[in-house]
């Protein structure tokens, strides 16, 4: 199988150009990135080739990223769970119903408060990796979240699902009663903007201030600045909100996007 590569930090203009050559059957590439090819794409109305799947990978994957690329690329889109450290060691099947956990290459533990969850409770992800023969990863922490279930998928594989991943532990949001809660419900709730929005970052400086980077997909409104301000205090009715209109949002080192982060409670 032949492979080609492009940087996740290239123009959307050159990465477009660069599909159009290629051609490919299939894309791979972080869901950030592949959203705004796909916003692109439809805004300009750009005829390109389609492929006959999509793969996204390294970030969590919101529904209004996994429709953006579909409705673009006219193709399925297959969410896969790795890290550098582990490789690829979960994915989803057609049946988009959670992640196949690789058990042929990790043994995955789902831990909290020093013990196992039981199916639907979430704790941190802990590997051991079978396949790393240079440096072994024995009960190694990734600091990610999920749940798992015991219910058998619909595609006749048998490998156990991860049910649900909730981001990573330490960019959990801090609530004023002292709760620590995934992202992905105020994430889910941004979901609803995605017409008016291309990106967002929810920045959480303490317990009660946010500033809401927003790069929007037509104007700056007042009352679009007004829904981004009640969705966040809709979490936290306390809370102070800054919205920053912005033309871009500045990715990770790793170039990944982080459409949540949490200070608080953190030395910055």
């Amino acid at each position: 199988m032949r492979v080609e590569t492009m940087g996740s930090n290239e123009d959307v203009g050159t990465q477009i150009r660069r599909i159009k050559k290629l051609r490919p059957s299939i894309i791979q590439g972080y869901g950030s990135v592949l959203a705004l090819v796909a916003s692109t794409v439809m805004d300009e109305k750009i005829d390109i080739p389609l492929p006959r799947i999509v793969f996204t990978d390294s970030e969590l994957l919101t529904p209004s990223i996994r429709h953006k690329i579909e409705q673009a690329f006219h193709a399925p889109v297959i969410d896969i769970y790795g890290t550098f450290e582990t490789d690829n060691i979960a994915y989803e099947c057609s049946e988009h119903k959670g992640y196949h956990i690789a058990m042929d290459s990790v043994v995955m533990e789902f831990i909290k408060d020093g013990r196992w969850v039981k199916p639907g409770e979430q704790g941190e992800i802990v590997c051991t990796v079978l396949d790393n023969y240079a440096m072994p990863f024995i009960r190694y922490n990734l600091h990610d979240t999920a749940s798992f279930t015991n219910a058998k998928c619909a595609c006749g594989r048998s490998f156990p699902l991860m049910a649900m991943i909730g981001g990573r532990s330490d960019d959990y949001l801090l609530y004023p009663d002292g709760r620590k809660q995934s992202p992905m419900r105020l994430v889910g709730h941004f979901d609803l903007l995605a017409d008016a929005i291309s990106e967002f970052q929810i920045i959480q400086k303490a317990i009660n201030n946010f500033e809401v980077k927003i790069v929007s997909r037509s104007n700056t409104s007042e009352v679009l600045q007004r829904k981004v301000r009640e969705t966040v205090l809709n979490e936290f009715p306390s809370a102070n909100v800054t919205v920053k209109f912005v033309d871009t949002i500045d990715r990770e080192s790793s170039g990944k996007f982080c459409s949540v982060k949490s200070l608080a409670g953190k030395a910055v």
